[in-house]
């Protein structure tokens, strides 16, 4: 008996090292171009729920950028501007179209009024750091974050009704102070540095601390006109004459360089198929709004 038990624990172990070995190739399989496994992309490489338009197999990403433009799910923007999208989730799937080798193209469909710094920059960042043709699709509105976001795509597209632009800088917020004391109600700062309540809405805000929220917001300013630039290929004089932070349609848009087509599904799918050499068919990205999480 005592050599019977010590062949099967024998067996067992080999069979828990065998399995251990296909798990461990598993996971390098899904590592980055470095060999490095990184845990936090493998988690969200399936958030994504993948459509084909025409029921088989498709080679063109439509990856969507909607509604508010988060840096991550929940952040507490959700109350004030609804449903939107998270940067995080989407640059995962730019990754994911990048690495799937049944995908030829990527296309960010963006419908937005904008969002959060830094999100802006993130979606920004893989677009241009993708080896495949990127197309920006600005459906009704690219504004703001989301146009930052769009300048990435090695084109973009919009309609001549589109909204565009939007390039400018708000920290904008409504102080509370005249309805809290007809409320009865006395704000205590027990902060410790003069510009840690700098924004809050129950305080007056003291010179200090507008001239820093409105330094932060010409950093971000000065940031955003650089981007759109260097990545539309315009002299910088030329953006900041138009970052007025208002709007403009598509077809003004078009003639101050800040989308290079006319244009819907139909001429992003003919721009590509020309570019590829073969037919275009839409994958689309369903993503999980922010929320949803």
């Amino acid at each position: 008996m005592g050599l019977l038990a010590l062949v099967l624990f024998s067996l067992f172990f080999w069979m828990l090292l065998f399995g251990f070995l296909i798990a461990l190739d598993q996971e390098w399989d899904d590592a980055d171009e470095y060999g490095h496994y990184d845990d936090e992309a493998y988690s969200y490489a399936h958030e994504f729920i993948k459509t084909s338009e025409s029921g088989g197999s498709c080679n063109t990403a439509l990856i969507p950028l909607y509604g508010f433009l988060a840096t991550t799910p929940n952040n507490g923007y959700e109350a004030e501007y609804g449903s939107g999208t998270n940067s995080k989730t989407l640059l995962r799937a730019i990754e994911d179209a990048e690495r799937d080798e049944s995908i030829a193209a990527i296309v960010l469909e963006v419908d937005s009024w904008g969002g959060m710094n830094v999100a802006d920059e993130e979606v920004e960042r893989a677009l241009k750091r993708a080896l495949k043709p990127t197309v920006a699709l600005i459906r009704a509105s690219g504004v703001s974050a989301a146009y930052f976001a769009a300048t990435g795509a090695d084109k973009i597209f919009a309609s001549r009704d589109s909204e565009v632009g939007g390039i400018g800088v708000s920290a904008s917020y409504i102080e509370n102070v005249s309805a809290n004391e007809q409320s009865g109600y006395t704000f205590r700062n027990l902060s410790v540095g003069a510009l840690k309540e700098a924004g809050n809405p129950d305080k007056e805000l003291t010179a200090g601390e507008r001239e820093m929220i409105l330094r932060n917001a010409q950093d971000l300013y000065d940031t955003f006109v650089e981007t759109v630039a260097h990545n539309r290929g315009l002299p910088e004089d030329d953006v900041r004459a138009l970052a007025d932070g208002g709007t403009m349609m598509g077809a003004r848009a078009f003639e101050n360089g800040l989308i290079d087509e006319i244009g819907g599904f139909y001429e992003v799918k003919e721009y590509l198929q020309g570019r590829l050499g073969q037919p275009v068919t839409w994958c689309d990205y369903e993503i999980a709004p922010v929320s949803s999480y």
